[in-house]
């Protein structure tokens, strides 16, 4: 039997855009407690200059949208996080 192929290098298998959104946008209004700001998701939006349903869509996959990459990269910028990727997985880093 041959060598099973990691998950990211299949044809058709991307990087999990809405969880990525979700745990950052998570991220970011945990961040604003600790440092005793009220976030919402409707600063979110305006941080992010989009609709407010644009954001709970893409954290929750809703009409099956995908949060655009800048997006999520915004979220990393603000939180001071990276995204790791690698054939096998992705995850959120610390910088």
């Amino acid at each position: 039997m041959g060598q099973q192929i990691p998950i990211f290098a299949v044809r058709g298998n991307d990087p999990p855009r809405n969880s990525l959104f979700r745990m950052l946008r998570d991220m970011w209004i945990e961040q604003g407690a600790s440092e005793g700001k009220r976030r919402k998701s409707k600063d979110l939006a305006v941080l992010l200059d989009v609709r407010e349903q644009a954001v709970s869509q893409w954290a929750s996959g809703s009409d099956r949208r995908e949060p655009p990459w800048w997006a999520i990269n915004r979220l990393c910028h603000e939180c001071g996080r990276y995204i790791e990727m690698r054939p096998d997985m992705v995850k959120i880093v610390e910088l």
